[in-house]
């Protein structure tokens, strides 16, 4: 997008550059270096936010924010509106609190409770108590949903009219509203009550921009109906099936509480998904954290909670091993199968967790003892069918890699180890699998998270259960050579 507003003489370039190659970069550090809030405005009518922001993060050293103050709160909402919120804090962190509490109260409540969210909780009292009742009554209703439902993701500012209302009040209406705070491309229709009657797009409120009509007469009846509580797949879902660019949602009352964007339904199922991931991967990781910006210590308290516990599991289950010694001291091949029967647990119980989990982010799995009944019943043939494959396929493999060692003890013995080895992988595969399904089901139940139910926890659980069935079954048909 040019730059040809901003005057020539205004600008600055640096020896051997030309105003081809980056010219918003020359302005915005024209403009942070001078502290020219004139020309900040102008930059501000001409590019993004993005792109201002992408280009502050290039200047060289450390940059002075401090311009932003001189900016109204409009000005400065529809700047950090849309910003990812570690580039937010970065810019509110040299502004006065009287200055970020009116840019909050010109952002979209949601928007304005993930900044809340996120800075430090001496700050957030700070900046709650010098907001509009009415501004905080907006936030803390966001703010009273956990992350993985659409209440979180609502916004409360946007447009609903009455059903007798015409074209003409509706375009006025959208001539007077803030578009920082208010979603405007949907316009609902709700009677006294707050129920909502049926919906307009922008796009239609425009086309009959001339007619004196009620806005009831075209408006679209066929609405979404979801709750606040819904998880946001179940958002996802009722969105792609809609035709409106804003997402109703309902409080536990039928009325209308607020709207969410597809961008946001989006970005909270990949922030959803990531969640799950990085949980899986063993740590207590926020979905918000940055790799980069985060400090060392953040990164270092987030992931070592898990291994701590996860050592824990491990030397438990070596000490039983090693309680094991006489048994393989006699057969000492049955060591070589330690390895393979307590990983295929943890990765069955792994790959049942993951399946259990997306099912929970995308709304198709809910939270009751009937659901419990449906993942057990499903669960539990799948999960034989699995084992009988892997367990013979690994008879298999010992026969052709390992049947010398096997059988030095006699054949008797030989058949024996192997089906030690064929019972072991049966029952280990077949327990993975239902408590890993299990596992995020019971967390839910609880109360608690059960993304936090990571793939290493199961595993490790799974490599103590796993010897005890190995070494269980190796005592049952090896008790003879003790």
């Amino acid at each position: 997008m040019s730059n040809s507003k901003i005057s020539a003489a205004r600008r600055f370039y640096p020896r051997g550059s030309s105003s081809e190659d980056t010219p918003i970069l020359y302005d915005v550090y024209l403009a942070f270096q001078n502290g020219d809030s004139a020309l900040l405005r102008e930059l501000l009518g001409i590019y993004t936010p993005h792109s201002i922001d992408a280009a502050i993060c290039q200047l060289p050293g450390r940059t002075d924010y401090r311009i932003l103050a001189q900016l109204d709160a409009h000005e400065l909402a529809s700047f950090l509106n849309d910003l990812p919120t570690p580039r937010q804090l970065a810019y509110i962190e040299a502004l006065e609190d009287d200055i970020v509490s009116s840019a909050l109260s010109e952002m979209a409540p949601d928007e304005a409770n993930d900044l809340l969210q996120a800075v430090d909780q001496d700050r957030a009292r700070q900046l709650r108590a010098r907001l509009r009742k009415d501004v905080l009554r907006e936030i803390e209703l966001v703010a009273g949903y956990r992350e993985n439902q659409l209440g979180a993701l609502v916004n409360p500012a946007f447009l609903v009219v009455g059903p007798e209302a015409t074209i003409g009040d509706v375009v006025q209406l959208m001539r007077v509203t803030s578009e920082v705070r208010f979603d405007t491309d949907t316009v609902f229709v709700c009677d006294p009550t707050g129920l909502p009657l049926g919906a307009v797009e922008l796009a239609e409120v425009v086309r009959h921009m001339d007619s004196q009509q009620q806005i009831s007469s075209f408006m679209d009846t066929a609405l979404p109906s979801v709750c606040a509580t819904d998880p946001v797949g179940e958002g996802l879902k009722a969105q792609q099936a809609s035709r409106l660019s804003l997402l109703p949602v309902r409080n536990s009352d039928g009325q209308l509480l607020g709207v969410v964007s597809h961008r946001d339904l989006l970005d909270a199922d990949s922030r959803l998904q990531a969640g799950i991931l990085t949980r899986f991967g063993g740590s207590l990781l926020d979905s918000n954290l940055d790799y980069f910006a985060s400090p060392l210590h953040t990164l270092f308290f987030t992931r070592v909670f898990w291994l701590l516990i996860l050592t824990v599991f491990g030397v438990v289950t070596s000490t039983f091993v090693a309680s094991q010694e006489d048994l393989i001291a006699e057969v000492i091949i049955l060591a070589a199968f330690i390895a393979p029967i307590i990983d295929m647990g943890g990765n069955s119980g792994s790959q049942s967790a993951t399946l259990v989990l997306r099912s929970m982010a995308l709304g198709q799995i809910t939270v009751s003892w009937k659901q419990l009944a449906k993942i057990v019943a499903r669960e539990i043939p799948v999960a034989i069918f699995i084992a009988i494959t892997v367990a013979v396929a690994e008879i298999v493999m010992a026969l052709m890699s390992k049947s010398g060692p096997i059988f030095a003890l006699g054949t008797e013995t030989g058949v024996a180890i192997l089906v030690v080895v064929g019972l072991s992988m049966f029952c280990c595969t077949v327990a993975g699998a239902v408590i890993g399904s299990l596992l995020p089901f019971l967390a839910r139940r609880i109360g608690a998270d059960p993304a936090t139910l990571s793939a290493p926890l199961i595993t490790s659980i799974m490599d103590i259960v796993g010897v005890l069935i190995y070494f269980g079954f190796a005592a049952v048909f090896l008790a003879g050579l003790l």
